[in-house]
């Protein structure tokens, strides 16, 4: 994949289709991950510095779990999630922390983020997992849909003290 979108064809929107992705495809597709980065710099003021050695590790022993979304043959968005057997802090809490959603900004829409959160989601229930974590920077588009959904409950928040 290279740094162009097509997302539509005559004024239509081309379909996308969500299925499961590995590792290496998403390696693979750096112009969505750069867009990605960039958000997060802008929102966040640091960029992602994915680790791909420990994706690559945890995909091997059946913690990382991924999915895509794909219009034609590009990635247009990605669901990655960490599954813990047994929460560090509490044995018997098994959980699916979904590390990243993301989704390119022209496709953004709710139907394509409700079909990667809901393959997350029986993701984690053919794992046994007692929960989905979820993380929203507070006020986010993503924490306010999340509050709408009304799917899942609003536990703690993060602080960052940065030193």
């Amino acid at each position: 994949m290279t740094g162009s979108y097509p997302l539509s064809l005559w004024g239509m929107s081309l379909p996308v289709e969500i299925v499961e992705l590995s590792v290496a495809e998403l390696d693979a597709c750096r112009a969505l991950l750069a867009l990605n980065h960039d958000e997060c710099e802008a929102h966040h003021g640091r960029k992602l510095n994915v680790m791909w050695p420990a994706f690559y590790e945890l995909e091997d022993r059946g913690l990382l779990h991924l999915f895509g979304a794909w219009r034609e043959d590009q990635l247009v968005g990605y669901a990655v999630g960490v599954y813990s057997p047994k929460h560090p802090h509490h044995e018997d809490w098994s959980t699916m922390t979904i590390s990243v959603i993301y989704v390119h900004p022209t496709v953004r829409r709710a139907d394509v983020l409700d079909e990667l959160m809901g393959l997350m989601r029986g993701r984690a229930r053919d794992l046994n997992a007692d929960s989905i974590i979820w993380q929203a920077k507070d006020g986010s588009p993503f924490d306010l849909y999340l509050e709408r959904k009304a799917v899942c409950e609003l536990l703690e928040r993060t602080y960052e003290e940065k030193l």
